[in-house]
Protein backbone atom coordinates (compact mmCIF):
# COMPACT_ATOMS: atom_id res chain seq x y z
CA UNK A 1 0.00 0.00 0.00
CA UNK A 2 2.80 2.40 0.90
CA UNK A 3 4.59 1.61 -2.39
CA UNK A 4 1.40 2.40 -4.32
CA UNK A 5 1.00 5.70 -2.49
CA UNK A 6 4.61 6.68 -3.22
CA UNK A 7 4.10 5.76 -6.87
CA UNK A 8 1.00 7.97 -7.14
CA UNK A 9 2.83 10.89 -5.54
CA UNK A 10 5.68 10.46 -8.03
CA UNK A 11 3.19 10.46 -10.93
CA UNK A 12 1.65 13.72 -9.65
CA UNK A 13 5.09 15.38 -9.41
CA UNK A 14 5.94 14.30 -12.96
CA UNK A 15 2.63 15.68 -14.27
CA UNK A 16 3.33 19.05 -12.62
CA UNK A 17 6.80 19.15 -14.20
CA UNK A 18 5.41 18.24 -17.63
CA UNK A 19 2.66 20.87 -17.41
CA UNK A 20 5.14 23.55 -16.41
CA UNK A 21 7.54 22.65 -19.20
CA UNK A 22 4.74 22.77 -21.79
CA UNK A 23 3.86 26.40 -20.98
CA UNK A 24 5.63 28.68 -23.49
CA UNK A 25 8.15 31.03 -21.92
CA UNK A 26 7.05 33.89 -24.18
CA UNK A 27 3.50 33.97 -22.78
CA UNK A 28 2.50 36.29 -19.95
CA UNK A 29 1.36 34.39 -16.88
CA UNK A 30 -1.27 36.48 -15.15
CA UNK A 31 -4.57 35.82 -13.39
CA UNK A 32 -7.28 37.31 -15.60
CA UNK A 33 -10.49 38.67 -14.06
CA UNK A 34 -13.63 40.33 -15.37
CA UNK A 35 -11.74 43.63 -15.42
CA UNK A 36 -7.95 43.78 -15.91
CA UNK A 37 -5.36 46.56 -15.89
CA UNK A 38 -4.05 45.64 -19.34
CA UNK A 39 -5.30 45.81 -22.91
CA UNK A 40 -4.63 42.16 -23.77
CA UNK A 41 -2.02 39.44 -23.19
CA UNK A 42 -1.06 38.75 -26.82
CA UNK A 43 2.64 39.52 -26.60
CA UNK A 44 4.23 41.13 -29.66
CA UNK A 45 6.62 38.22 -30.11
CA UNK A 46 7.06 35.68 -32.86
CA UNK A 47 10.00 33.31 -33.31
CA UNK A 48 10.18 34.29 -37.00
CA UNK A 49 10.50 38.00 -36.21
CA UNK A 50 13.92 39.49 -35.59
CA UNK A 51 15.74 42.80 -35.31
CA UNK A 52 19.01 43.95 -36.80
CA UNK A 53 20.89 47.23 -37.26
CA UNK A 54 22.69 48.90 -40.17
CA UNK A 55 25.66 51.25 -39.86
CA UNK A 56 26.31 53.94 -42.46
CA UNK A 57 29.50 55.44 -43.91
CA UNK A 58 32.38 55.68 -41.44
CA UNK A 59 34.96 57.31 -43.72
CA UNK A 60 35.25 59.86 -46.50
CA UNK A 61 36.42 62.37 -43.88
CA UNK A 62 35.95 60.39 -40.67
CA UNK A 63 35.25 62.12 -37.37
CA UNK A 64 37.17 60.64 -34.48
CA UNK A 65 35.23 58.55 -32.01
CA UNK A 66 31.80 58.54 -33.67
CA UNK A 67 31.91 55.00 -35.07
CA UNK A 68 33.43 53.79 -31.81
CA UNK A 69 30.46 55.30 -29.97
CA UNK A 70 28.13 53.56 -32.40
CA UNK A 71 29.70 50.20 -31.51
CA UNK A 72 29.10 50.91 -27.82
CA UNK A 73 25.48 51.88 -28.48
CA UNK A 74 24.89 48.78 -30.60
CA UNK A 75 25.98 46.68 -27.64
CA UNK A 76 23.40 48.54 -25.55
CA UNK A 77 20.66 47.91 -28.11
CA UNK A 78 21.53 44.22 -28.68
CA UNK A 79 20.38 43.59 -32.26
CA UNK A 80 20.76 40.06 -33.54
CA UNK A 81 23.22 41.14 -36.22
CA UNK A 82 24.72 44.29 -37.76
CA UNK A 83 24.90 45.12 -41.47
CA UNK A 84 26.96 47.79 -43.24
CA UNK A 85 26.80 49.75 -46.51
CA UNK A 86 30.53 50.29 -47.05
CA UNK A 87 33.23 52.94 -46.71
CA UNK A 88 34.70 51.30 -43.65
CA UNK A 89 38.32 52.45 -44.14
CA UNK A 90 39.81 55.54 -45.81
CA UNK A 91 41.68 53.55 -48.49
CA UNK A 92 42.59 55.28 -51.74
CA UNK A 93 46.26 54.32 -51.51
CA UNK A 94 48.67 52.14 -53.46
CA UNK A 95 50.50 51.27 -50.23
CA UNK A 96 49.54 47.69 -49.32
CA UNK A 97 50.94 48.02 -45.79
CA UNK A 98 48.79 51.09 -45.18
CA UNK A 99 45.67 49.26 -46.38
CA UNK A 100 46.35 46.44 -43.94
CA UNK A 101 46.93 48.92 -41.10
CA UNK A 102 43.59 50.56 -41.79
CA UNK A 103 41.82 47.20 -41.86
CA UNK A 104 43.58 46.20 -38.63
CA UNK A 105 42.29 49.38 -37.02
CA UNK A 106 38.74 48.79 -38.22
CA UNK A 107 38.64 45.13 -37.26
CA UNK A 108 39.84 46.05 -33.76
CA UNK A 109 36.68 48.18 -33.46
CA UNK A 110 34.50 45.31 -34.66
CA UNK A 111 36.08 42.98 -32.10
CA UNK A 112 34.20 44.96 -29.43
CA UNK A 113 30.84 44.23 -31.07
CA UNK A 114 28.85 41.52 -29.29
CA UNK A 115 26.98 40.33 -32.39
CA UNK A 116 27.94 39.38 -35.98
CA UNK A 117 29.01 42.18 -38.33
CA UNK A 118 28.63 41.82 -42.10
CA UNK A 119 31.01 43.72 -44.40
CA UNK A 120 29.88 45.45 -47.61
CA UNK A 121 32.52 47.23 -49.74
CA UNK A 122 32.42 50.93 -50.62
CA UNK A 123 34.56 53.01 -52.94
CA UNK A 124 37.03 53.71 -50.10
CA UNK A 125 37.35 49.97 -49.45
CA UNK A 126 37.75 48.76 -53.05
CA UNK A 127 39.10 51.12 -55.69
CA UNK A 128 41.52 49.06 -57.77
CA UNK A 129 43.11 45.63 -58.08
CA UNK A 130 45.32 46.12 -55.00
CA UNK A 131 42.45 47.05 -52.69
CA UNK A 132 40.33 44.25 -54.17
CA UNK A 133 43.08 41.70 -53.47
CA UNK A 134 43.46 43.08 -49.95
CA UNK A 135 39.72 42.72 -49.38
CA UNK A 136 39.76 39.16 -50.69
CA UNK A 137 42.75 38.23 -48.50
CA UNK A 138 40.99 39.48 -45.38
CA UNK A 139 37.26 39.11 -46.06
CA UNK A 140 36.82 36.74 -48.98
CA UNK A 141 34.23 37.50 -51.65
CA UNK A 142 33.27 41.16 -52.17
CA UNK A 143 29.66 40.09 -52.84
CA UNK A 144 27.78 37.29 -51.10
CA UNK A 145 24.44 36.31 -49.57
CA UNK A 146 23.00 34.55 -46.55
CA UNK A 147 19.56 33.56 -45.28
CA UNK A 148 18.27 34.16 -41.77
CA UNK A 149 14.76 33.18 -40.67
CA UNK A 150 13.66 32.85 -44.30
CA UNK A 151 14.93 36.33 -45.23
CA UNK A 152 17.56 36.62 -47.98
CA UNK A 153 20.36 39.12 -47.36
CA UNK A 154 21.98 40.11 -50.66
CA UNK A 155 25.28 42.00 -50.20
CA UNK A 156 26.60 43.56 -53.43
CA UNK A 157 29.80 45.24 -54.58
CA UNK A 158 28.95 48.51 -56.35
CA UNK A 159 32.68 49.07 -57.02
CA UNK A 160 33.13 46.00 -59.19
CA UNK A 161 36.52 46.50 -60.89
CA UNK A 162 36.58 42.98 -62.38
CA UNK A 163 35.95 44.24 -65.92
CA UNK A 164 38.21 47.28 -65.79
CA UNK A 165 35.61 49.85 -64.73
CA UNK A 166 36.40 52.65 -62.31
CA UNK A 167 32.87 54.09 -62.28
CA UNK A 168 30.27 52.62 -59.92
CA UNK A 169 29.44 49.34 -61.54
CA UNK A 170 28.04 45.83 -61.13
CA UNK A 171 29.84 43.65 -63.66
CA UNK A 172 28.31 40.81 -65.68
CA UNK A 173 29.75 38.05 -63.48
CA UNK A 174 28.20 39.61 -60.38
CA UNK A 175 24.88 40.15 -62.18
CA UNK A 176 24.83 36.49 -63.17
CA UNK A 177 25.54 35.55 -59.55
CA UNK A 178 22.60 37.74 -58.46
CA UNK A 179 20.34 35.99 -60.97
CA UNK A 180 21.37 32.52 -59.77
CA UNK A 181 21.09 33.47 -56.09
CA UNK A 182 17.57 34.81 -56.52
CA UNK A 183 16.56 31.74 -58.52
CA UNK A 184 17.87 29.51 -55.73
CA UNK A 185 15.68 31.37 -53.20
CA UNK A 186 12.36 31.90 -54.97
CA UNK A 187 10.09 31.66 -51.94
CA UNK A 188 11.88 33.57 -49.18
CA UNK A 189 9.53 35.91 -47.37
CA UNK A 190 11.65 38.98 -48.10
CA UNK A 191 14.87 40.03 -49.82
CA UNK A 192 17.14 42.72 -48.34
CA UNK A 193 19.75 44.28 -50.64
CA UNK A 194 22.85 46.11 -49.38
CA UNK A 195 25.30 48.04 -51.55
CA UNK A 196 27.40 51.17 -51.18
CA UNK A 197 26.63 53.41 -54.13
CA UNK A 198 22.92 53.98 -54.83
CA UNK A 199 23.19 53.22 -58.53
CA UNK A 200 19.52 53.96 -59.18
CA UNK A 201 20.11 57.59 -58.18
CA UNK A 202 22.85 58.31 -60.73
CA UNK A 203 21.93 60.11 -63.97
CA UNK A 204 22.72 58.19 -67.18
CA UNK A 205 25.46 60.64 -68.17
CA UNK A 206 27.55 59.34 -65.24
CA UNK A 207 28.38 56.32 -67.37
CA UNK A 208 30.47 56.15 -70.50
CA UNK A 209 28.04 54.21 -72.70
CA UNK A 210 24.31 54.58 -72.26
CA UNK A 211 22.25 51.52 -73.04
CA UNK A 212 18.94 51.82 -74.84
CA UNK A 213 15.80 51.29 -72.81
CA UNK A 214 14.17 47.88 -73.17
CA UNK A 215 10.62 48.73 -74.21
CA UNK A 216 9.33 45.39 -72.92
CA UNK A 217 10.65 46.08 -69.42
CA UNK A 218 8.54 48.72 -67.72
CA UNK A 219 9.99 47.89 -64.31
CA UNK A 220 12.79 50.45 -64.55
CA UNK A 221 14.39 52.61 -67.22
CA UNK A 222 17.99 51.71 -67.96
CA UNK A 223 20.77 53.93 -66.64
CA UNK A 224 23.90 53.64 -68.72
CA UNK A 225 26.20 50.72 -68.03
CA UNK A 226 25.93 50.63 -64.25
CA UNK A 227 24.54 47.09 -64.25
CA UNK A 228 21.86 48.08 -61.76
CA UNK A 229 18.85 47.89 -64.11
CA UNK A 230 19.60 44.21 -64.68
CA UNK A 231 19.71 43.61 -60.92
CA UNK A 232 16.42 45.46 -60.45
CA UNK A 233 14.82 43.41 -63.19
CA UNK A 234 15.76 40.23 -61.31
CA UNK A 235 14.18 41.64 -58.13
CA UNK A 236 10.87 42.27 -59.87
CA UNK A 237 7.91 40.47 -58.35
CA UNK A 238 9.41 39.76 -54.93
CA UNK A 239 9.16 41.74 -51.72
CA UNK A 240 12.45 43.57 -51.30
CA UNK A 241 14.12 46.58 -49.67
CA UNK A 242 17.38 48.23 -50.77
CA UNK A 243 19.88 50.01 -48.51
CA UNK A 244 22.85 52.09 -49.73
CA UNK A 245 25.19 54.84 -48.53
CA UNK A 246 27.87 57.02 -50.17
CA UNK A 247 26.01 60.36 -50.43
CA UNK A 248 26.30 61.17 -46.70
CA UNK A 249 22.74 62.51 -46.97
CA UNK A 250 19.65 60.53 -45.99
CA UNK A 251 17.16 59.91 -48.78
CA UNK A 252 14.08 57.69 -48.99
CA UNK A 253 12.71 56.54 -52.34
CA UNK A 254 9.54 54.65 -53.11
CA UNK A 255 10.63 52.75 -56.17
CA UNK A 256 9.16 49.68 -57.82
CA UNK A 257 6.67 49.41 -54.93
CA UNK A 258 9.60 49.03 -52.56
CA UNK A 259 11.64 51.13 -50.13
CA UNK A 260 15.04 52.26 -51.39
CA UNK A 261 16.99 54.04 -48.63
CA UNK A 262 20.27 55.96 -48.76
CA UNK A 263 21.75 56.23 -45.27
CA UNK A 264 23.47 59.33 -43.89
CA UNK A 265 26.65 58.63 -41.84
CA UNK A 266 28.01 56.84 -38.80
CA UNK A 267 31.13 58.96 -38.43
CA UNK A 268 31.83 59.95 -42.04
CA UNK A 269 32.13 63.58 -43.16
CA UNK A 270 28.87 65.33 -42.33
CA UNK A 271 27.90 68.96 -41.69
CA UNK A 272 25.30 67.62 -39.22
CA UNK A 273 22.61 70.14 -40.19
CA UNK A 274 19.90 67.83 -38.84
CA UNK A 275 17.08 65.55 -40.01
CA UNK A 276 15.39 68.18 -42.18
CA UNK A 277 18.58 68.30 -44.26
CA UNK A 278 19.22 64.55 -44.10
CA UNK A 279 22.54 65.11 -42.31
CA UNK A 280 23.04 63.23 -39.05
CA UNK A 281 24.86 60.26 -37.53
CA UNK A 282 22.57 57.29 -37.08
CA UNK A 283 21.90 53.59 -36.99
CA UNK A 284 19.05 52.09 -38.98
CA UNK A 285 17.01 49.67 -36.87
CA UNK A 286 15.06 47.04 -38.79
CA UNK A 287 12.41 44.72 -37.35
CA UNK A 288 11.45 41.90 -39.72
CA UNK A 289 7.75 41.12 -39.48
CA UNK A 290 5.54 38.80 -41.52
CA UNK A 291 4.55 41.59 -43.90
CA UNK A 292 8.08 42.99 -44.39
CA UNK A 293 10.56 45.17 -42.52
CA UNK A 294 9.69 47.99 -40.12
CA UNK A 295 12.45 50.59 -40.47
CA UNK A 296 13.46 53.17 -37.85
CA UNK A 297 16.29 55.71 -37.78
CA UNK A 298 18.04 55.96 -34.41
CA UNK A 299 20.14 59.13 -34.15
CA UNK A 300 23.30 58.36 -32.18
CA UNK A 301 22.88 61.34 -29.89
CA UNK A 302 19.50 59.97 -28.78
CA UNK A 303 20.83 56.62 -27.49
CA UNK A 304 22.04 56.81 -23.89
CA UNK A 305 23.11 54.20 -21.39
CA UNK A 306 21.47 53.82 -18.00
CA UNK A 307 24.00 55.98 -16.17
CA UNK A 308 23.45 59.14 -18.26
CA UNK A 309 27.10 59.84 -17.49
CA UNK A 310 29.72 62.31 -18.70
CA UNK A 311 31.00 59.59 -21.02
CA UNK A 312 27.54 59.34 -22.57
CA UNK A 313 27.39 63.09 -23.07
CA UNK A 314 30.87 63.10 -24.59
CA UNK A 315 29.52 60.74 -27.23
CA UNK A 316 26.69 63.16 -27.95
CA UNK A 317 29.07 66.11 -28.27
CA UNK A 318 31.26 64.18 -30.69
CA UNK A 319 28.28 64.05 -33.01
CA UNK A 320 27.25 67.70 -32.89
CA UNK A 321 29.73 70.02 -31.16
CA UNK A 322 32.05 70.97 -34.06
CA UNK A 323 31.33 71.25 -37.76
CA UNK A 324 33.81 72.58 -40.29
CA UNK A 325 33.87 73.89 -43.82
CA UNK A 326 37.08 74.15 -45.86
CA UNK A 327 37.48 76.82 -48.51
CA UNK A 328 39.96 79.12 -50.30
CA UNK A 329 42.62 76.64 -51.43
CA UNK A 330 45.90 78.31 -52.38
CA UNK A 331 48.05 76.53 -54.92
CA UNK A 332 51.38 77.14 -56.60
CA UNK A 333 51.85 78.32 -60.14
CA UNK A 334 51.63 74.86 -61.69
CA UNK A 335 48.51 74.02 -59.74
CA UNK A 336 50.27 71.20 -57.92
CA UNK A 337 51.63 72.91 -54.83
CA UNK A 338 49.64 73.30 -51.64
CA UNK A 339 50.29 76.62 -49.93
CA UNK A 340 47.43 76.58 -47.45
CA UNK A 341 43.76 77.29 -47.06
CA UNK A 342 41.13 78.42 -44.58
CA UNK A 343 38.29 76.85 -42.66
CA UNK A 344 35.36 77.96 -40.55
CA UNK A 345 34.50 76.01 -37.43
CA UNK A 346 30.91 76.06 -36.22
CA UNK A 347 30.82 75.52 -32.43
CA UNK A 348 27.37 74.68 -31.05
CA UNK A 349 25.96 74.79 -27.54
CA UNK A 350 22.51 73.20 -27.66
CA UNK A 351 22.01 73.26 -23.89
CA UNK A 352 20.13 75.77 -21.72
CA UNK A 353 23.26 76.68 -19.73
CA UNK A 354 26.57 78.26 -20.84
CA UNK A 355 29.36 76.04 -22.14
CA UNK A 356 33.04 76.79 -21.61
CA UNK A 357 34.94 75.42 -24.58
CA UNK A 358 38.68 75.06 -25.08
CA UNK A 359 40.22 73.99 -28.41
CA UNK A 360 43.80 72.88 -29.05
CA UNK A 361 44.53 72.55 -32.77
CA UNK A 362 47.36 70.10 -33.46
CA UNK A 363 48.85 70.59 -36.94
CA UNK A 364 50.31 67.87 -39.10
CA UNK A 365 53.91 68.09 -40.27
CA UNK A 366 54.82 71.23 -42.23
CA UNK A 367 51.52 72.98 -41.45
CA UNK A 368 51.06 76.00 -39.18
CA UNK A 369 47.63 76.89 -37.79
CA UNK A 370 46.38 80.30 -36.73
CA UNK A 371 44.97 80.34 -34.13
CA UNK A 372 46.27 77.09 -32.63
CA UNK A 373 44.60 77.57 -29.23
CA UNK A 374 41.14 78.97 -28.60
CA UNK A 375 38.93 79.48 -25.53
CA UNK A 376 35.37 80.75 -25.53
CA UNK A 377 32.23 80.69 -23.40
CA UNK A 378 29.28 79.93 -25.65
CA UNK A 379 25.89 81.18 -24.41
CA UNK A 380 22.95 78.76 -24.11
CA UNK A 381 21.40 77.57 -27.39
CA UNK A 382 23.81 79.46 -29.62
CA UNK A 383 26.58 78.98 -32.16
CA UNK A 384 30.04 80.57 -32.34
CA UNK A 385 32.00 80.73 -35.61
CA UNK A 386 35.79 80.52 -35.63
CA UNK A 387 37.85 81.23 -38.74
CA UNK A 388 41.16 79.39 -38.85
CA UNK A 389 43.98 79.41 -41.39
CA UNK A 390 46.31 76.60 -42.43
CA UNK A 391 49.70 77.72 -43.75
CA UNK A 392 52.21 75.40 -45.44
CA UNK A 393 55.67 76.09 -44.05
CA UNK A 394 57.28 74.31 -47.03
CA UNK A 395 56.12 73.08 -50.41
CA UNK A 396 53.58 70.28 -50.23
CA UNK A 397 52.37 68.37 -53.28
CA UNK A 398 49.05 66.86 -54.28
CA UNK A 399 50.92 64.11 -56.14
CA UNK A 400 52.51 61.72 -53.65
CA UNK A 401 55.13 60.71 -56.24
CA UNK A 402 56.56 64.24 -56.20
CA UNK A 403 57.38 64.26 -52.52
CA UNK A 404 55.55 65.14 -49.34
CA UNK A 405 51.84 65.19 -50.10
CA UNK A 406 49.02 67.28 -48.70
CA UNK A 407 46.92 64.09 -48.72
CA UNK A 408 48.92 62.88 -45.73
CA UNK A 409 48.06 65.94 -43.64
CA UNK A 410 45.40 65.87 -40.97
CA UNK A 411 44.46 68.41 -38.33
CA UNK A 412 43.31 66.96 -35.01
CA UNK A 413 41.41 69.33 -32.75
CA UNK A 414 41.32 68.35 -29.09
CA UNK A 415 38.32 69.90 -27.36
CA UNK A 416 37.18 70.15 -23.77
CA UNK A 417 33.69 71.34 -22.89
CA UNK A 418 32.69 72.30 -19.35
CA UNK A 419 29.22 72.90 -17.92
CA UNK A 420 29.17 74.26 -14.36
CA UNK A 421 25.52 74.10 -13.36
CA UNK A 422 24.05 70.74 -14.32
CA UNK A 423 21.74 68.68 -12.11
CA UNK A 424 24.75 66.44 -11.39
CA UNK A 425 27.08 69.34 -10.69
CA UNK A 426 30.08 70.22 -12.85
CA UNK A 427 30.33 68.18 -16.05
CA UNK A 428 33.47 67.99 -18.20
CA UNK A 429 33.53 66.23 -21.57
CA UNK A 430 36.39 65.97 -24.04
CA UNK A 431 37.17 64.50 -27.41
CA UNK A 432 38.71 65.05 -30.85
CA UNK A 433 37.58 66.46 -34.19
CA UNK A 434 39.56 65.82 -37.38
CA UNK A 435 40.02 67.94 -40.50
CA UNK A 436 41.55 66.43 -43.65
CA UNK A 437 43.28 69.01 -45.82
CA UNK A 438 42.69 67.24 -49.11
Amino acid sequence: MRDLLNFLILIQILLVIINCSEQPRDQIKAQARDRNPWSHLNVNADPDHFQFAIVADRTGGSRIGVFEDAIRRLNLLQPELVMSVGDLIEGYTDDAARLHREWDEFEALIDDLEMPFFYVPGNHDITDDLSLRTWQERHGDPYYSFVYKDVLFLCLNSQDVSEGHDEPYIASMQREWVRRTLQEHPTVRWTLVFLHKPLWAYPPEEFADEESEDEENDFVSRQGTSGWPEVEAELKGRGHTVFAGHFHHYHHFERNESDYIILSTTGGHNLMRGPLHGQFDHLVWVTMKDDGPRIVNLLLEGIWDKQMSADSYTAVLRCRLIKHELYDYREGEEGELYLGNKATLSLSNDEDIPMQLELLLNPANSIRIEPSHYQVTIPPNSVELLDIEFIAEKKLYYDEDLGESVYENLIDIHWEATFEDTEQGRLVAEGFHRIELD
